[in-house]
Formats: structure tokens, C-alpha cells, sequence
């Protein structure tokens, strides 16, 4: 099965973001969250995916990896990358964008990025796809 312009974007997006962060250091702590669907869904999780693998390869930078198993979940997942020491956090799916919100406030330090939709509030900006069928992007201003 051939990967669709939109889907190729989100794997390109993510491994941006991690870049963007990264200023490459080997103390820089990614997580990737991926929706309930799974990173081997042939949509934008495993697009993430790609992009992540592809980040850890190039970098030697490890990165984590956390799922829900239900809506209700979602925030504990974000939280728990985030008191882990992720100082990037990498939510695939735009199911997250509440609790993209919610769990930004909490960790000040700790930047939440957002595929394919766009997170309001005071640590968060967008950046929007010019392909309206591509993944948009929410992220927080850079330090």
C-alpha cells in the first residue's frame, strides 16, 4: 500500500520536530505518543514512526514510546513522558488536542508538539500545512 502525500508529510513533520529541538545534544529526551490506532497503522502513526526512526538512526538519539489504550487515558500518558524528563513530546493524532492543553500548563519546561491539528494557549503556536489535506502542526515558541 502506497503512503499518501498527507501521511508522508506527518513522517516528515515529526522527524522535524525532533530535529527542531534537538540542537542536537545527547541529553535531549524525544517521546512519541501515538494514538490508539498504533505506530504500525499505515496512517500518521507510522508515519511518526518512520520519522522518529529515521531522527533516532541519523541523531543516535534514543526516544520513548507510550499509547493509550482508551480516550480516558490520553493526559496520563502525556504526563507520565513528561515527568520521565521528555523535553519534547511528540502526540500524534489530533484526539490530543484537549490534552495537549491541559498537560502543557503542567510542565513549563517540557515542549508538546501536536500532528494534524492545533493546540490553543500561551505555550503553543501553530503552523499550519500550506497542503490543506497535509498534517497541520501545534508547537510551543522555541527558547
Amino acid at each position: 500500500m502506497k503512503m499518501t502525500f498527507a501521511i508522508k508529510t506527518a513522517g516528515c513533520a515529526a522527524a522535524a520536530a525532533l530535529l527542531a529541538g534537538s540542537a542536537l545534544a545527547k541529553d535531549f529526551n524525544v517521546a512519541v505518543v501515538y494514538d490508539q490506532a498504533g505506530k504500525f497503522d499505515k496512517s500518521f502513526n507510522e508515519a511518526a514512526y518512520t520519522g522518529a526512526e529515521r531522527f533516532k538512526k541519523e541523531f543516535k538519539i534514543n526516544y520513548r514510546e507510550g499509547q493509550p489504550s482508551n480516550d480516558a487515558q490520553k493526559e496520563q500518558v502525556l504526563r507520565n513522558m513528561a515527568r520521565k524528563g521528555a523535553d519534547l513530546v511528540v502526540a500524534v493524532g489530533f484526539a490530543y488536542t484537549q490534552s495537549i492543553e491541559t498537560v502543557a500548563k503542567e510542565f513549563p519546561n517540557t515542549k508538546f508538539t501536536l500532528v494534524d491539528s492545533v493546540a490553543k494557549g500561551p505555550m503553543c503556536r501553530a503552523s499550519p500545512s500550506r497542503n490543506r489535506k497535509a498534517p497541520s502542526w501545534s508547537a510551543w515558541p522555541p527558547r
